[in-house]
């Protein structure tokens, strides 16, 4: 074999090494990119879970502080429920009294 053909040889094999060894080398950083980002996205999703639990906590404050005015709504209205109730007697028994039918 000449010099130049040995050359050529050697140079062929280091082309197709190093194009693997390129190849094997990106592969490994890629996994290593897609390992940054499982871990990403399991922090965010750890995030977004703490953000809706306390998301829920806000809404059971809201829903418990709504509750409590519509209880003091409903309280008022019984006693207005109440005092009509009385002042439907009242009226009931003054129509007796002045409206009593008499003979004459």
């Amino acid at each position: 074999m000449t010099p130049t053909i040995t050359t050529i040889i050697i140079a062929v094999a280091s082309v197709i090494l190093s194009i693997f060894t390129a190849n094997w080398l990106n592969q490994q950083h890629v996994n290593k990119l897609m390992e940054q980002v499982d871990k990403r996205i399991a922090e965010l999703g750890l995030r977004f879970d703490e953000q809706g639990k306390r998301f829920d906590a806000k809404i059971d404050g809201l829903r418990d502080l709504m509750n409590a005015r519509f209880d003091e709504v409903d309280r008022r209205f019984d006693h207005v429920d109440q005092r009509m109730d009385t002042l439907e007697q009242r009226v009931k028994r003054l129509e007796d009294i002045l409206f009593k039918p008499t003979l004459r």
